[in-house]
């Protein structure tokens, strides 16, 4: 009876008035972020010199890495200064992998440029003092909170991007801020494509040249012999479990990876457990639920990312959760078998159909672009997985 009552009211609140607090809420926040900013000026654009914005996360780089060797080989782009902006959380992988293809690096922290408005002003000022002829934001998705800002400062400088704004019912403020910019936009095909072949199309666009063939995989991608590749490597063969993901909603339980090591352990292949220094709960959880604890080699936050790639590399297999060290795998030709919520199903899993060592689990196939978590990813079972791993260990 008492519940009878509460529901409306509750169904009330989730839907009416929850949403008017939240857009306020919102709202708020973008006026106080427009006041936090440099007022636009224009700059005088530099000569032969390019700039990409690219400041999203470790993934997003990864699958981005092959425009930055075509944009350096390019006859047009070949001679030009090329300077990449990008997040400081994968300064060290890029310096190793692409350090060649850009004369400059330029770093963001993006906890302090979200949290100190002296941080922001601070780095739009060196921003500024670049004097890019041409700016380029390549990414998928724009936030105005960062791409939309850093862009702020090149007002008079020609900004190229195929981006769409993250907010899809943007503020009054929002959208005079972003006319102000007047972008230059490159519009690649809408469709539910993956994101390297988003990446491939946005770069014919900004390079002037035709869409090639649809992505493939057919080569093992170069590591450097740099000595931030360099570890001690297992004797034995060797599979890895990175059970870490940035959400709760993208994380496969440790039971989970836990029973799946003791469905593998009569292949006799070792398992290693990488991950991030956060990860370390969830691979303890791991080695304490198995039954065969002695198999487990635990390294989880004990490499840096040039030396998690490294190890990634020479693994006979992964089973990651869908998060960069996934990525990883697949760009670099290592059997991946990825366990996925169904997030944005078809942007990032599954992968087009020539990486064939890419096996994406998702507890309903087929599932529509941008769908949410409505089936839990616990749904995809360890025999299920199981059986993904012995196909790729065949």
């Amino acid at each position: 009876m008492i519940s009878d009552l509460i529901f409306p009211f509750q169904s009330f609140w989730r839907t009416r008035l929850k949403p008017l607090f939240q857009r306020s809420k919102y709202e708020r926040k973008v006026k106080n972020w427009l006041s936090s900013l440099p007022e636009l000026s224009v700059c005088k654009p530099g000569n032969q010199h390019l700039l990409i914005i690219r400041p999203d996360d470790i993934g997003d780089y990864l699958l981005f890495r092959p425009a930055l060797e075509r944009i350096r080989k390019h006859p047009t782009y070949k001679v030009w200064k090329i300077t990449v902006l990008g997040n400081q959380i994968w300064k060290e992988l890029a310096l190793e992998l692409d350090g060649d293809f850009a004369d400059n690096w330029i770093w963001l922290n993006k906890k302090p440029w979200f949290e100190d408005a002296g941080y922001r002003n601070t780095f739009l000022d060196k921003l500024e003092n670049e004097s890019p002829s041409v700016v380029w934001i390549p990414a998928r998705t724009r936030h105005f909170f960062l791409e939309d800002s850093l862009a702020s400062a090149f007002s008079g400088i020609p900004v190229f991007t195929s981006g769409h704004d993250f907010c899809h019912y943007p503020t009054i403020e929002e959208k005079r801020f972003v006319e102000k910019l007047r972008y230059q936009i490159l519009h690649v095909s809408s469709k539910n494509i993956h994101e390297l072949e988003f990446n491939r199309s946005t770069t014919d666009l900004f390079l002037g040249e035709k869409n090639r063939d649809s992505v493939e995989s057919t080569e093992s991608a170069f590591l450097p012999d740099g000595t931030a590749f360099q570890m001690e490597l297992p004797a034995e063969s060797y599979l890895i479990f990175f059970p870490g993901a940035s959400a709760g909603s993208k994380r496969w339980p440790p039971s989970h990876f836990a029973a799946l090591a003791d469905l593998l352990q009569p292949s006799g292949i070792r398992i290693i457990l990488a991950g991030a220094p956060s990860d370390k709960e969830f691979a303890l959880t791991i080695i304490a639920e198995t039954r065969f604890p002695e198999t487990i080699l635990n390294l989880t936050g004990k490499t840096t990312l040039p030396q998690l790639l490294f190890l990634i590399k020479h693994a006979r297999l992964l089973v990651s959760n869908d998060t960069s060290a996934a990525h990883m795998a697949a760009m670099f030709q290592t059997p991946l078998v990825a366990i996925c919520n169904g997030n944005k199903y078809g942007r990032f899993f599954p992968y087009p159909s020539g990486f064939r060592h890419v096996s994406g689990l998702h507890p309903v196939n087929g599932i529509p672009f941008h769908f949410e978590d409505r089936y839990p990813i616990k749904k995809i079972s360890a025999q299920r997985a199981a059986q993904a791993c012995f196909s790729l260990l065949k």
